[in-house]
This record gives structure tokens, sequence and C-alpha cells, in this order.
């Protein structure tokens, strides 16, 4: 159990918790797609400005506005990768000592509404709806579930044997 606890990926326990996928990822490579396009206009505007000895108003214009659309992307994207990550309380190693033992206990209350221990696995589940599977068997990893997974999972299991 002190494993779970120990190796656990702090933003997929979040996400776990909270039953949300994280979709910073997607966001930050969804904003640097918008800057390339930003950056390719920007530098067709420039081009076009830079050959042109009485360059259209309307052709300054919209280069002005492409690039405080660079500016403003650029600075979402800063925004976005500095974005706070979800941390966990360190865990500690030595549980010889009673307080410590105690304090361990009242961190898992505090994240987990209970823990069903199974003949191969175990599941911490965090809120009603969303748990964390570890098969006891193999590589330690966790899992992230929700119950109708783990009914689907059970149910095939029932059926195989």
């Amino acid at each position: 159990m002190l494993w779970v606890f120990q190796n656990i990926d702090p933003t997929a326990f979040a996400a776990a918790q909270s039953g949300s996928r994280d979709d910073t990822a997607d966001r930050i490579a969804e904003a640097e797609h918008q800057i390339q396009s930003i950056g390719r206009q920007v530098q067709k505007l420039t081009a076009l400005i830079i050959n042109d000895d009485a360059p259209s108003p309307s052709l300054v214009t919209a280069l002005k506005a492409q690039e405080a659309q660079l500016l403003t992307a650029e600075s979402c994207l800063e925004a976005l990768k500095v974005q706070k990550k979800p941390e966990l309380p360190p865990v500690p190693d030595d549980l010889t000592v009673p307080a410590v033992r105690r304090a361990l206990r009242k961190e898992i209350a505090r994240w987990c509404s209970k823990v069903e221990i199974f003949a191969d696995h175990f599941v911490f589940w965090l809120t009603v709806k969303y748990g964390i599977k570890v098969p006891l068997e193999g590589e330690p990893a966790a899992i992230y579930h929700a119950p109708e997974q783990f009914a689907a999972e059970a149910a095939e299991a029932a059926a195989v044997a």
C-alpha cells in the first residue's frame, strides 16, 4: 500500500480524485499549433510589405493585428506551461514510529473514501465513483478506473472462469 502513495503521479491522482482528465498537455499543443499558424501569417504579411515600396494600409493593419495575436498566444502558452501541478504530501519510509504511522493513516483517510482488498488486486476509492486499482501480481502499477470498468472486468473474469 505504501508503494502506491510513494509512486503515484500527482497529476493522475488529482484527475482520478476529481473524475476529470487533465487536458493541460492538449491545450499546450493547441496553443503551440496556433502560434505556428499565426507566425506563418505574420511571415507572409511581412514578405508582402517588405517587397512593396508603398504597402497598403490594410496590409500594415493586418500585420499589426497578427503580431498582437501572436504576442497574446505566446503569453497564453507561457501561462499554461507554468500552471501549478497538484502535489501530494511526502510519504515517510520509516513506519516503525507510531506517530508516523498515525499521520500516514490520517493522510490515507483524507485521500480515500474506502480501500477494497481482493485476491489479485486492491482498490483505493478516492471518491464514490473513481478509484485506483493496484494489481498484486507482476509489476506494481496504478490503474485509474471508474466502477463501471471494474464491473465489466469482473464480469469478463467470471465468464472466463
